[in-house]
């Protein structure tokens, strides 16, 4: 389970840096070109949606069951979506922080993203258990 919230947090903080950095506003106003090409690649991989759908299926692969393989998903996801909106709003206006802009995105993110997780991460485990002798 550590390894699912370290994870997730690592991919939605990462994905919150690139997306600053890849912009010509802020972030990435200071930063050198190489740097923000780089970042725009990371962003256009980690942004769609589809690359936040994906991340609960690696980690509830590598639970130990499928009840573990949901939690581990749902616990990713849930990570994920925190670090991101705590990234980005440390990114735009450091500290204190202050997620208060951002609470409703942050609620309906986590609302869709926990049981989305679960149900991914649930299966990946209902298909490593299956495949395995």
């Amino acid at each position: 389970m550590l390894l699912a919230l370290v994870a997730g947090a690592a991919f939605g903080a990462a994905a919150s840096l690139a997306n600053g950095l890849s912009s010509p506003f802020g972030l990435g106003d200071d930063v050198p070109d190489p740097v923000r090409e780089v970042a725009r690649v990371v962003s256009l991989v980690l942004g769609p949606v589809y690359a936040w759908v994906l991340l609960p299926l690696p980690l509830g692969w590598l639970q130990r069951d499928v009840r573990s393989a949901a939690a581990g998903g749902a616990l990713g996801v849930t990570a994920a979506v925190l670090a991101y909106y705590v990234s980005d709003a440390l990114l735009a206006y450091g500290l204190p922080l202050d997620l208060s802009s951002d609470a409703s995105a942050l609620a309906l993110w986590t609302a869709v993203g926990v049981p989305g997780g679960a149900v991914l991460g649930a299966l990946a485990g209902a298909v490593r258990r299956r495949r395995s002798p």
